[in-house]
């Protein structure tokens, strides 16, 4: 039994641990929350100084607009530099001297980012050693969990990749790095704020912004489109690469792009799925282009791509995907001004598992017939595949069935509208014919003179005209299987085409078709 003494000594060690546990993470949460934010802060500050000339301050985001921070971020500048340094003045080496003296200090610097109404005004590295080295450290390589914003490892500024990626933390606790860039979230703020500033060592750009999108974020793909590819080895697979940021963006931005651009991505880590990324995609201001965007043109894009974890969560489906060319054809891409030429799908046709199609639009398409003219039963279908792309099938040719001499059984999708005049004048032994959900109109003589016909099916509750002779000289006493809804008016409609007839008539329930 323990003594009453022992007792008191357990529980005078448990408080001063507990003492000492609550003093260590005050003293933690004082240095992750204050001390290293404040050092950083004036780590920062210092290397601004050393960037910017007074009449560039970096208070100011170009636009006379004062970035709403803590003040050291706001300190003004107190150093004076060459002007040379503002007007792209390069030394021997081809470098801008206003990085001569940051050079000195760091060679692991490749450019200076700014991102204007955010506080985003900082030195972009890259280490020659490990690719991540700037994850967790500063300027100067001390340690620390802001850390820099660096160039991913297989981008590079020369010969600049032709797409150039820049990580940054989304530092939620300090709001450094890259945590102002969710602001481009808000279709108004990118509204205000089009376009950046990114120079590299060797030259001064500006970048439109052209997407916000969010990816997986493993750092290689993203359900199969990687966003971190930096070369390419043809124009088509850039602009698909293009294609495949604009179906992502969550909104459309006015602004061109060609197979001679250049791109530049911003990412970061978000979390509306775990592991995710944010970024931020801009294009690379062209000679002599100027730097005003029309933002009134912007709207929201209605079919965004996500990631397949991200319909697990919120539900939803995905938008039809297929190639850069593929939309091209279709008239679908709005933002390319290049010099490729893509010849349009609309009038040609495609073989699909046999089956002849003439695509009608970027949804639709019609029944044109079948490889095998040796076929006895057909099933048009509703809807079809082709190139990664969903049509309707939404009407018949009139040639369709002109070989099809042995068909006896027939089954019309349920897209299908209009049945043609005399479509099956050959189809002599057709034994059996079933009418899709849609059919509105049957033309004259469609059935005519077919005496094997012996049943037909109409599943369509939208059926309006049958023309003259439509089920003439079929099988005597063919047997009508018709919606109990529309009875009644099909009949009508049989008996004014065919007078006097010997049909047999019989209703069944709608909920039979499903």
């Amino acid at each position: 039994m323990i003594s009453i003494k022992s007792k008191k000594k357990i529980r005078l060690t448990v408080m001063i641990c507990s003492v000492l546990l609550l003093i260590g993470c005050v003293i933690f949460l004082i240095y992750y929350l204050g001390i290293q934010p404040y050092h950083s802060k004036q780590l920062n500050n210092k290397y601004k100084s050393l960037y910017y000339s007074v009449s560039d301050s970096p208070e100011s985001d170009g636009n006379n607009e004062v970035i709403d921070d803590d003040s050291s971020e706001n300190t003004p500048v107190d150093i004076n530099l060459d002007k040379s340094y503002e007007e792209g003045a390069k030394g021997s080496d081809g470098i801008l001297l206003k990085f001569s003296k940051l050079i000195e200090i760091n060679s692991d610097i490749r450019g200076w980012l700014k991102v204007p109404g955010t506080n985003i005004d900082y030195p972009v590295m890259q280490s020659t050693g490990n690719s991540e080295f700037y994850l967790k450290h500063d300027f100067e390589g001390g340690r620390d969990k802001n850390g820099c914003l660096y160039i991913q490892s297989n981008s590079k500024i020369k010969p600049r990749s032709k797409n150039l990626v820049i990580h940054g933390h989304n530092m939620d606790s300090t709001g450094m790095m890259f945590h102002q860039l969710l602001k481009y979230k808000d279709i108004e703020f990118y509204k205000q704020h089009p376009v950046i500033t990114f120079d590299t060592l060797y030259k001064e750009s500006k970048w439109k912004i052209i997407g916000y999108m969010r990816v997986a974020g493993d750092f290689k793909s993203s359900d199969g489109f990687n966003y971190l590819q930096s070369t390419f080895q043809t124009k088509e697979q850039f602009l698909n690469f293009v294609y495949q940021i604009e179906i992502r963006s969550s909104y459309k931005c006015p602004v061109d792009i060609n197979e001679k651009d250049s791109l530049l991505m911003l990412s970061t880590c978000s979390y509306e799925v775990h592991d995710y990324r944010t970024v931020v995609v801009c294009r690379k201001l062209r000679k002599n282009e100027s730097s005003d965007v029309d933002t009134s043109l912007t709207h929201y894009n209605k079919n965004v791509l996500y990631p397949s974890s991200w319909y697990k969560k919120y539900g939803g489906e995905k938008p039809t995907v297929t190639s850069f060319e593929n939309a091209m054809s279709f008239n679908e891409i709005d933002w390319y001004d290049g010099s490729l030429e893509v010849e349009s799908s609309v009038n040609k046709t495609c073989e699909v598992d046999g089956y002849n199609f003439k695509i009608l639009s970027n949804s639709t398409v019609s029944f044109e017939g079948v490889k095998d003219t040796s076929i006895k039963s057909l099933d048009i279908p509703s809807t079809i595949e082709f190139q990664g792309r969903v049509f309707d099938v939404v009407s018949i040719s009139k040639k369709a069935f002109d070989n099809l001499n042995k068909l006896k059984r027939l089954k019309i999708g349920n897209k299908v509208e209009i049945i043609p005049k005399k479509a099956f004048v050959n189809c002599t032994k057709l034994e059996e014919v079933i009418i899709g959900d849609s059919v509105n109109t049957i033309e004259e003589k469609v059935f005519y003179k077919l005496p094997n016909l012996k049943y037909v099916k109409i599943r369509s509750n939208t059926l309006d005209s049958i023309g003259e002779k439509a089920f003439a000289k079929i099988y005597v006493r063919a047997k009508f299987k018709l919606p109990k809804s529309m009875s009644k008016a099909y009949i009508k409609l049989i008996n004014k085409c065919v007078p006097d007839n010997t049909f047999k008539f019989k209703e069944y329930s709608e909920d039979a078709n499903k």
